[in-house]
């Protein structure tokens, strides 16, 4: 059993929100794509009728499409401090069956096949037990470069829809941040 400690504060829980959004393709691209598209569409109306001011408000829509990945983490910043948990530390229990984590006022336990999906980065890892929710087990958070490497590998064989950086898979990292190879 592989045992860490982490407590949900600001910087880890935007570590995982950064973790998080380097993978989800709809805010990486989509909707930035979305946003260039409209600007060049009723730019062009804009260009060829000024006087019509309903291409205005197609503008702003187009430029909240392509700025959202820029502002996303002020209002990320804001929500982090109303969580309930904010503060407290979370004990995670990993084995061959099930993910466990247990803080003050909160317990829960996970078998593996009920998680959707992990995302394993060089800075921690991410599980999913459903699409839009997950939880963050960072590096820091264990005592070795050996556990935080076992943690990966019962991730890795327990569930079924893995991700992983280019660091995880050739093991070119430790927990501190420092990076070799």
């Amino acid at each position: 059993m592989i045992t860490c400690k982490s407590e949900i504060s600001e910087r880890q829980l935007l570590q995982a929100m950064r973790v998080h959004f380097r993978t989800a393709t709809h805010e990486k691209w989509i909707l930035p794509l979305c946003g260039i598209i409209l600007l060049v569409i009723f730019g062009n109306h804009i260009a060829q009728d000024p006087s019509d001011w309903q291409n205005y408000s197609f503008i702003l829509l187009a430029i909240l499409g392509f700025t959202i990945p820029l502002w996303r983490i002020p209002l990320l910043k804001r929500n982090i401090r109303q969580m309930p948990n904010y503060g407290k530390t979370v004990d995670w229990n990993l084995d061959q069956k099930s993910i466990q984590g247990k803080g003050e006022g909160f317990t829960f336990s996970l078998d593996w096949p009920t998680i959707c999906s992990a995302t394993i980065s060089k800075n921690g890892i991410l599980i999913y037990p459903q699409k839009k929710l997950f939880y963050w087990l960072p590096a820091e958070s264990f005592s070795s470069q050996d556990d935080f490497n076992l943690a990966i590998d019962i991730v890795v064989s327990s569930v079924k829809k893995t991700k992983m950086s280019k660091q995880v898979l050739n093991r070119t990292f430790d927990p501190s941040g420092t990076t070799s190879g």
